[in-house]
């Protein structure tokens, strides 16, 4: 073989080698990207069982039956029972492809039962008018007007104090000091009585929907049927901006997981006498969220992180149901962090950079602490340190210097 064969049966050698290695870096890189969207759409789905955990079945039934039972407050419903009509709302909540789509639709939904229904965005210290209707009604006004409304925050309206409390109010409309002059700004018809519910994304209030009596004398009579298209909403858009973090496309992710709850209403706050707020009622999620958060402030003080590593556990040696037990509580925790790092993205990259990913993310750390805590039997947490585990594996990438200081 000539001295050109050989060098050029050696650059062909050579060429398919460097295309080998970077075939095989390609597979990997891959694989690791497939793994990533896999372990947060477990994430996801677990998150969503977590919240599920908490449906009180018997409650939804109960108020089923008295919505089956029920007709329509503004008499546009014929007597028809309303939970059909709430069910094929839900699926038209469900269709929406954006958050602007779903709001629409959910402003949409709620003026089949009340006279005047809107949207009102948090932004920058103040409550905007986003979308509005039956505000034709009024002389002088138009729900295209309503869009131009901007209403103090921190003003004395039943807006705070459902952004305050983070519940609904239903009651009447003198009930807040500035009540008549936010009234005033949305035509000229002074209702009977008002409701107001925060609408919360990923656990932060985002907009107030705002119902009221129009100029019928009937005080409002379907709220829960608006509240359950709220509660409704928040979930499908907490789905859709998380199916977007992980990389799928918001209808094809969120469709199988809400198919079944058109058919289950999510739990409803308790009734509200007119002019009371209802201090215990709220979404599942915010419930979830706030007996956490009362449980950290006000309890004994969140459980410490061993200063010495418990010795590993050998699950081959237990007996099958304490191996499940061990088995589910890394599961548990692996779950927890996952959520964290799903929801905060930037702030976990950041906290590597700076070796301190706890001190950025020790509210929602130790929220998930607190239901680990709360979930997994003391023989385990005590001999265990699967939350600590997950931590450093997940948040800090294996790297227990990057976490920070933490508690210990």
């Amino acid at each position: 073989m000539s001295n050109e064969e050989q060098l050029g049966a050696k650059t062909l050698a050579l060429f398919h080698s460097l295309l080998s290695d970077w075939a095989n870096q390609l597979r990997r890189d891959v694989s690791t990207l497939e793994d990533g969207v896999v372990r947060q759409l477990d994430a996801l789905q677990d998150r969503m069982a977590k919240y599920e955990e908490h449906i009180d079945e018997a409650r939804i039934l109960r108020f089923a039956k008295e919505l089956a039972q029920s007709s329509g407050g503004r008499g546009d419903t014929g007597g028809v029972s309303l939970l059909p009509l709430v069910r094929q709302f839900m699926a038209q909540l469900e269709a929406g492809r954006s958050l602007q789509e779903v709001l629409t639709s959910l402003v949409e939904a709620m003026s089949q039962f009340a006279p005047r229904v809107a949207l009102f965005i948090i932004k920058g210290g103040n409550c905007v008018g986003w979308h509005g209707l039956g505000f034709d009604q009024s002389p002088g006004f138009s729900n295209e007007a309503l869009k131009r409304i901007s209403v103090p925050a921190n003003a004395d309206t039943v807006f705070r104090a459902v952004m305050t409390s983070r519940q609904r109010f239903l009651g009447e409309s003198s009930a807040h000091r500035d009540n008549a002059h936010l009234l005033s700004r949305i035509g000229t018809v002074l209702p009977t009585n008002i409701f107001a519910m925060p609408l919360i994304l990923r656990d932060k209030v985002a907009a107030v929907v705002y119902a009221d009596s129009g100029d019928s004398r009937e005080p409002l009579g379907e709220v829960e049927a608006i509240e359950i298209l709220v509660l409704y909403s928040s979930r499908l858009l907490d789905l859709m901006n998380a199916a977007k973090a992980a990389g799928k496309t918001p209808p094809e992710f969120v469709s199988d997981r809400m198919a079944a709850l058109r058919d289950t209403p999510p739990p409803l706050a308790s009734r509200t006498a007119p002019g009371v707020r209802d201090e215990g009622s709220s979404t599942v999620m915010l419930n979830v969220k706030d007996v956490e958060a009362k449980a950290l402030s006000k309890s004994a003080p969140s459980p410490r992180v061993p200063s010495r590593a418990p010795a590993p556990v050998s699950l081959d040696s237990m007996d099958p149901e304490t191996r499940k037990q061990h088995e589910d509580a890394k599961r548990f925790a692996r779950l927890l962090v996952s959520e964290i790092k799903l929801y905060n993205e930037a702030k976990v990259q950041q906290g590597r950079q700076q070796r301190g990913v706890y001190s950025m993310l020790k509210d929602d750390i130790e929220r998930s602490r607190q239901l680990y805590s709360e979930r997994v039997s003391p023989p385990i947490r005590e001999s265990t340190n699967y939350f600590e585990e997950e931590l450093i594996r997940i948040l800090a990438d294996g790297d227990a210097a990057a976490l920070g200081r933490r508690p210990g």
